[in-house]
């Protein structure tokens, strides 16, 4: 079972920054500090420790022991057996996907429907569907494929580096959504999209998922319990 886990991307004060920064690695913490917006900062803080939490919380390791790594690509990753974990974030909300097998997992904030990124990113079968769909649904159409999109693109560990139109995303059937992949196997995967708040997550992995908000009081308690 992979499990995802959403949590807010709350403020914090410059003492607690300092504080949750000696809990992650110094070359992270130089990452963090590279970034000009303060919510950029707090939000990859934040997604880090969440992915520190769950991954300790499954290998039962203590957090010194967890070194996470980056593959050429830049997919995150952990040298331990049967482990993957993938993290998301956008406005004000973050996400990670744990499981024994690989995964990948996006977030996106709704907003105004583009054409013109339709056009470009797009498949001709997927330009169609939102095409020939009613006006209220585009918009929706249009942010659930992209988030398969981009969780595809991670789950493969290969990011931007692979054409988004060398695929294409068929959700003609909510309860079965397919990527079609002339590449890639891709009958295998289990595909999910979830509606949170003015927000869709898209989740890919072999087996299925379950969805979990943190509020702060639940967030900090599991930091407590399997960082500190």
């Amino acid at each position: 079972m992979a499990d995802i886990i959403i949590i807010e991307n709350k403020p914090l004060a410059d003492d607690e920054f300092r504080a949750f920064c000696s809990l992650i690695s110094p070359d992270r913490v130089k990452k963090l500090n590279s970034y000009l917006k303060y919510d950029d900062k707090t939000r990859s803080l934040h997604a880090t420790l969440l992915a520190r939490c769950l991954i300790n919380k499954s290998a039962h390791f203590s957090n010194k022991q967890i070194v996470i790594k980056t593959t050429e690509y830049g997919k995150p990753y952990v040298n331990l057996p049967d482990l993957y974990f993938n993290v998301s974030h956008s406005g004000n909300y973050i996400c990670c996907i744990i499981d024994k097998n690989n995964v990948g997992v996006d977030i996106e904030e709704v907003r105004s429907y583009d054409e013109a990124i339709t056009n470009r990113f797009y498949t001709k079968e997927e330009i169609e569907l939102i095409k020939y769909s009613p006006i209220e649904k585009r918009e929706d159409l249009f942010y659930q494929i992209w988030t398969v999109k981009e969780a595809y693109l991670k789950y493969l560990g290969v990011g931007f580096h692979k054409s988004l139109t060398s695929f294409s995303v068929d959700i003609s059937n909510e309860k079965h959504i397919k990527i079609i992949d002339p590449m890639n196997i891709t009958n295998n995967l289990i595909i999910h999209i979830k509606p949170f708040k003015n927000y869709y997550i898209a989740s890919v992995s072999l087996s299925d998922t379950t969805y979990e908000f943190w509020d702060n009081n639940t967030y900090n308690e599991n930091l407590k319990l399997y960082l500190r």
